[in-house]
């Protein structure tokens, strides 16, 4: 199942096709790559759907027997995919790269994660800039900042 298209390469790309790529989500114009998907490792990809469907407001548009499940907007919006692909592995140090969420309001933001199933890990903040830093119910860090505290 597809949610975009690449355009502006020599040939567009559909992803509504089997040859198209079907982790697609944004557009793509130029020479350079372009970011369409972030995947997330961890056990029980269809698990940890729930709590992202629910969090970004994304449904489910592909799964691949439940070994790769991608996400996107449930409007139908351009915007960057999430993928959750199954890893044998359990997590155990700190990821090297997490999601960035921005929001108007911040405490109600991490108030709503938090019910959905994150796990608030710290406060953090700098001149102009404030951020939370939570766990999905996966272990996986992400952070929820705001420029208004």
């Amino acid at each position: 199942m597809a949610v975009g298209t690449f355009s502006g390469m020599s040939e567009d790309i559909d992803t509504n096709t089997a040859s198209g790529n079907p982790t697609a989500t944004g557009q793509h114009s130029g020479d350079r790559i372009g970011i369409v998907t972030v995947t997330i490792d961890c056990a029980d990809p269809r698990g940890l759907a729930t709590f992202w469907t629910e969090a970004l407001g994304y449904k489910i548009t592909a799964d691949y027997g439940g070994e790769f499940v991608l996400l996107g907007p449930a409007s139908g919006e351009q915007a960057v995919g999430v993928g959750l692909q199954r890893v044998a592995e359990e997590k155990v140090t700190k990821n090297r790269v997490h999601l960035d969420f921005h929001t108007p309001d911040r405490a109600a933001e991490v108030a709503r994660l938090v019910g959905l199933g994150a796990t608030p890990l710290g406060e953090h903040a700098v001149p102009g800039l404030s951020w939370t830093t939570l766990t999905d119910p996966a272990g996986n860090e992400f952070c929820v900042g705001s420029t208004n505290g």
